[in-house]
């Protein structure tokens, strides 16, 4: 029986807002909690529910919600799955209490950073942290730097070396509103939420089903003005977004969806991500079928990754195109369909040709901080664009000592390391044969004409990079990237300012500050 807690929060009246109370708050935090406890297997004294009058178990002061947070989660410590559910008024990235007031937030309200803290130091092997709240700003937040306007709650559960990851859902993006809808006595984005876990839990699918549904909702039942919603999904570590979200509720379609990725994995050699999908089969596959399958693909992949033979007939058979045996009788097939392929197998006698050696091999990985740049090679040798993109912006961070606070600013950018710099895009260009890299964006850059944050050109930029379906639009989610060489416009990677991804104005400071670092480099490559 898995071992499963959780938060709930859903908070309608608030005491220094009393012309803005919600409707529907409090039903989203119920609905929440019928499903974990109905549907996904929460036992019912392990949800810890806190909503206004007599339907919760807490109130919905801050001192209750520190002291949920601080203490009694100790019995959350190595949970199996860790649930923090909260439907509220949401004000410059802190959750309003009932008695939070809007103006004194440090000292009145929770702030998310302070949630996720101690939601990671419970350290469970899952931890969802989903916020269906407005993410506004504070009317008298005052001066705040370019830095701090510019933030992203990407920033608040980036993803931090040696602390446990986080998988975020945002009801909203920043700035934008979250709206209940009275017909259906929920907010749209909880609404959507419960409906999607009920036909996928895997977070990819679930992020798809929440962009076009949320939107969908509003267009269903249109208020007196026009809504803007769009859901933000962030799962880190970065392999969570091909998992489920919850294990114990997992469906068959994503059973069917996990075994397609498993075996797309092996095809690639990448023996240990195919394994780890196996073995997420075995625990979630309910047909008799499926889990001895996956109990079988795991042997064999555990004795393949462990083995230092010719693992099987595929790979004999590529050694064998490759003229890389010596003995025509270690070929393990008739000769006959070498000849049905013109081709012949080597000479008994034959000296086998040398490795051909990968592009990606000559380049010298060299850093003037040190960082190690093999992570990021290997990655782009096997095609894995995405997971590229994001060791990208690891290994940036890394050299323009920014890992703790885990994004890049202006300033760190304009210092940036130019061997690093030179690096980091002759291993993108050569992997993807000139499609990505820094300097294939520099270029397209130039041809839009220097692109200003507030003119046309930029706009153009991002169109022809495939960051924006057509000028003056929305960005397009990072989900809906092809991260394919042979698919993607030129140019549309790395996207390393992901951690931003969808503030123009943050976009294009951020783009040019790089741009410009370029061109002070002296290097071949730039």
């Amino acid at each position: 029986m898995a071992n499963n807690w959780a938060i709930v929060v859903g908070i309608d009246s608030y005491k220094f807002l009393p012309t803005a109370p919600l409707k529907f708050a409090v039903a989203d935090a119920l609905a929440m909690r019928s499903f974990l406890c109905d549907e996904a297997g929460f036992k019912a004294q392990q949800v810890l529910v806190c909503v206004d009058g007599d339907q919760g178990t807490n109130d919905t002061t801050k001192p209750t919600l520190r002291d949920i947070l601080l203490h009694r989660l100790e019995r959350a410590k190595d949970a199996d799955n860790l649930w923090f559910f909260f439907s509220g008024h949401g004000i410059s990235e802190h959750l309003m209490t009932f008695d939070g007031n809007p103006r004194d937030l440090k000292e009145t309200a929770i702030s998310i950073e302070f949630v996720t803290k101690c939601l990671r130091d419970c350290n469970a092997k899952n931890i969802v942290l989903v916020l269906d709240m407005c993410r506004s700003e504070s009317r008298d937040s005052g001066q705040r730097s370019a830095d701090s306007i510019e933030a992203s709650l990407r920033e608040l559960v980036k993803q931090r070396e040696g602390q446990q990851g986080i998988i975020t859902l945002f009801s909203c993006g920043r700035g934008e509103s979250s709206y209940e809808i009275a017909e259906l006595g929920q907010g749209a984005f909880t609404y959507a939420l419960l409906e999607g876990l009920r036909r996928t839990t895997i977070v990819k699918n679930l992020e798809q089903h929440l962009a076009s549904r949320v939107p969908e909702l509003h267009r269903l039942h249109p208020g007196k003005k026009q809504r803007k919603q769009v859901p933000l999904v962030i799962p880190e570590p970065g392999w969570k977004y091909d998992q489920p979200i919850l294990s114990s509720h997992a469906t068959e379609a994503d059973v069917a969806r996990l075994k397609e990725m498993a075996i797309d994995a092996e095809c690639d050699d990448d023996l240990p991500t195919a394994l780890r999908l196996w073995e997420q089969i075995n625990l979630l596959a309910t047909r008799p079928e499926d889990r001895s399958r996956a109990l079988k693909k795991t042997s064999y992949l555990v004795r393949r990754s462990q083995s230092t033979e010719v693992p099987d007939f595929v790979a004999t058979f590529n050694a064998a195109l490759r003229g890389e045996t010596n003995n025509s009788a270690e070929v393990p097939f008739p000769e006959r369909v070498l000849k049905g392929l013109n081709l012949e197998p080597p000479a008994p006698n034959s000296a086998p040709a040398p490795p051909a050696q990968h592009p990606l091999d000559a380049i010298p990985l060299n850093s003037e901080k040190g960082v190690d740049y093999r992570k990021l090679r290997d990655l782009l040798k096997a095609g894995q664009w995405r997971e590229a993109d994001q060791e990208t912006l690891q290994v940036m961070l890394k050299a323009s000592n920014r890992v703790s606070e885990g994004w890049l600013n202006a300033a760190s950018l304009k210092q940036f390391p130019c061997k690093d710099l030179k690096t980091i895009d002759q291993l993108w260009v050569t992997a993807s044969k000139g499609h990505f890299g820094f300097s294939v964006q520099k270029k397209i850059w130039e041809d839009c004409g220097s692109p200003s944050s507030s003119g046309k050109n930029w706009d153009r930029f991002c169109v022809r990079v495939g960051w924006q379906d057509k000028p003056a639009t929305e960005y397009v989610n990072y989900s809906d990237l092809s991260f394919n060489s042979s698919l993607s416009p030129k140019g549309e990677l790395p996207t390393f300012v992901r951690v931003v991804w969808g503030g123009k104005g943050r976009w294009w400071w951020v783009f040019s500050s790089l741009a410009q670092r370029s061109m002070n480099c002296s290097t071949k490559q730039f």
